[in-house]
């Protein structure tokens, strides 16, 4: 219930109740005197929210209620909350509450203590429609932008380059059969580059390497090869339709002088 620190000094601990010390000399320890000391409860006189009133909220956002209490070593710091229960979800701390919306609109809530409920502090607060962004998405949207641009896109431009480069360096690129090639050997090209990357990761300080980043990156430079080698046979097919009606028109005017 009490305990002594090393200057002697006395301090109630953990509980209430009565305690007798039993105070010896140092020299001769049957002199002695025994004292009795009551340990008491350090009731709240009052409490300081540091949340301001009037508190705008989003929904599925979270709050945290702070107090602050007088005197300063009052034993049982805990909070008690009232009038929340159709509004928000909590969590009781020590020392301070989390809450979380649970309905959109305006609310008062009290808070009070444990050790002295008589102490009660209102809080309104204003529930607002979630934003677009909020705590809830926020890490999956990071996550999912980060992906896709630093992975998918960088390799879906890699593709591009990589296919075209391919596609003027080698010889005989007309046939369908070379261009089909020139894709099969873009996309190996490409999952190499995707598998190296995410190795050397594995020996880069505060990086590391998933299968799934692999998985993206290929993604990215299949999707990019496979557009590059669509317009380019696109742009084929459609020259190769243009020089086919000239050669017509050119045969038919022929035939027109001739007759």
């Amino acid at each position: 219930m009490a305990k002594i620190d090393r200057f002697g000094r006395l301090k109630g601990y953990k509980k209430e109740g009565q305690v007798t010390l039993k105070v010896m000399s140092n020299m001769d320890h049957n002199v002695y005197d025994e004292i009795i000391v009551n340990v008491s409860e350090v009731i709240a006189n009052d409490i300081t929210l540091s949340n301001q009133d009037n508190i705008e909220i989003y929904l599925n956002d979270t709050l945290t209620i702070n107090a602050s209490f007088s005197p300063i070593n009052t034993t049982n710091k805990n909070l008690i909350l009232e009038n929340y229960e159709q509004y928000f979800d909590i969590i009781y701390l020590s020392q301070s509450i989390q809450i979380k919306p649970k309905l959109v609109g305006n609310v008062t809530i009290i808070v009070s203590t444990q050790s002295n409920p008589n102490i009660k502090k209102e809080l309104n607060i204003k529930i607002l429609e979630p934003q677009v962004i909020n705590n809830d998405n926020y890490s999956d949207l990071h996550s999912f932008v980060r992906k896709f641009m630093g992975h998918f896109i960088l390799f879906l431009v890699n593709g591009v380059i990589t296919f075209l480069a391919m596609f003027y360096l080698l010889k005989d690129n007309k046939k369908l059969s070379r261009l089909i090639i020139i894709l099969s050997f873009a996309l190996l090209i490409g999952l190499c580059i995707a598998g190296f990357s995410e190795l050397i990761q594995l020996y880069t300080y505060l990086r590391s390497c998933a299968l799934s980043d692999v998985g993206i990156d290929f993604l990215g430079f299949v999707v990019g090869s496979g557009i590059t080698y669509l317009v380019i046979h696109l742009i084929r097919y459609i020259n190769k339709k243009k020089n086919l009606k000239n050669i017509n028109k050119t045969i038919n005017k022929n035939q027109t002088i001739d007759n």
